[in-house]
């Protein structure tokens, strides 16, 4: 399998540095590395679509909180490993990081391999078997389309069309104008007579994959969790569900309509694949979607996507306002729209909140929590400054640690 491991960067030192480190500890190195630098603040004036955004934004002062600034340290320290890296730059807009994958793929760098997998800065290998897990994975079943489950979800039509801010009573002029925008963007996608017949699907109350309620699935490794936390789940199935739970590594935490529960990855998949440990499951309900849109993409998926977005000039619709919104959701449509079977699996962790608390944890002391508990064997890592300071435990990591040395 010839793949390109391709990631996207933009700020914060120290979410890049977690993810190269994880990258480079894999046992398989089969691989070529692409950086996608996103540039700017998301400052986008100068376009037309934006103008009713700037209006209400300038009025209110309610602007896009998910737009930052670049931070070229990114670029410096990319260029002190001293490895291979090859480096893209996309302009940044309220596509977010979906709207820098549909520019990268728009290049067609991805014609030249056979699987493409696409990466936030800041996930996390879960293991040092990972690549090697999807190289077997894919041998065994042709992979088209995997993506990560750290946050799968599922979101009613209802819910999802209508955009409100958490812990607030009436929809602001700017969530109204949200709401319009990212609905504006489904329509778009839905000049296409296969995906508009998802669509309507998802928002009719007769469909067999349309839950009621919100739905979060957590793929993630269950050494993540403590040990108090497993018992607290044990007996809590036992006794209110009269249950015994089975085996946390085979387990998932599903939150349904805000209540956390252990349950078996049996019971949400009939298709289920395990090699090195990383457990693969298929999902065949078109509407669940992988948060934070990252990916492994074969070529002839690739394909068939650039065919539908040049088609019905998708690639011009996304640039506009909280676009980002909806084109999270779409990858999640991709297969049943494309004809392809849809896997997700639990290699890689995102860090961003915790599953039960809802509190932050993506910055430098959650990130390099989360390393030393995932690679509690193979490396220490402490924060330092904006970049992480990492320790060989093993002898063959020492370069890694010599790579990684700020000094």
């Amino acid at each position: 399998m010839k793949l390109a491991v391709c990631i996207l960067a933009h700020h914060k030192p120290w979410l890049i540095m977690s993810t190269i480190a994880t990258l480079f500890l894999q046992e398989n190195k089969e691989f070529d590395l692409h950086i996608i630098y996103i540039k700017g603040d998301g400052d986008n004036r100068d376009k037309k679509s934006y103008e009713k955004f700037y209006e209400i934004a300038d009025k209110d002062g309610d602007f896009n909180p998910q737009m930052s600034p670049d931070d070229n340290r990114i670029i410096e320290l990319l260029d002190d490993l001293g490895v291979d890296i090859k480096f893209h730059e996309v302009r940044n807009d309220h596509g977010l990081d979906s709207s820098a994958w549909y520019k990268f793929i728009q290049k067609g760098v991805w014609k030249d391999y056979d699987h493409s997998m696409f990466l936030m800065e800041g996930s996390i290998f879960t293991s040092d078997k990972v690549l090697s897990a999807i190289n077997s994975f894919q041998k065994e079943i042709d992979l088209d389309f995997l993506s990560v489950g750290h946050e799968k979800r599922f979101l009613p039509y209802s819910i999802f069309t209508n955009f409100k801010k958490r812990n607030v009573e009436k929809s602001s002029e700017m969530d109204i104008y949200h709401t319009k925008s990212m609905n504006l963007l489904l329509e778009e996608f839905c000049k296409c007579r296969e995906f508009k017949s998802l669509l309507d699907d998802w928002s009719s109350p007769n469909s067999q994959y349309t839950p009621e309620v919100p739905i979060t699935q957590h793929h993630v490794p269950s050494s993540i969790y403590s040990s108090q936390l497993k018992i607290k789940f044990f007996i809590k199935s036992l006794i209110r569900k009269k249950k015994i739970l089975g085996s946390f590594k085979t387990s998932l935490l599903e939150v349904s309509d805000g209540e956390a529960n252990f349950k078996s990855i049996n019971s949400i998949s009939n298709n289920i694949r395990i090699h090195s440990d990383v457990i693969f499951h298929e999902e065949v309900s078109p509407y669940f979607f992988g948060c934070s849109c990252q990916h492994v993409f074969s070529r002839r998926f690739l394909e068939s996507l650039n065919n539908k977005l040049q088609e019905f000039n998708l690639y011009e619709a996304i640039d506009r306002p909280f676009s980002g919104t909806s084109l999270e959701l779409i990858w999640g449509f991709m297969p049943k729209w494309l004809g392809y079977k849809k896997w997700f699996f639990n290699g890689i962790h995102r860090p961003r909140k915790d599953f039960l608390t809802y509190m932050r944890n993506d910055d430098i002391h959650g990130v390099s929590d989360h390393l030393n508990s995932y690679y509690k064997k193979s490396i220490k890592v402490m924060p330092k400054g904006d970049f992480l300071s990492l320790v060989a435990l093993k002898e063959s990591f020492k370069s890694l640690e010599k790579q990684f040395s700020r000094d």
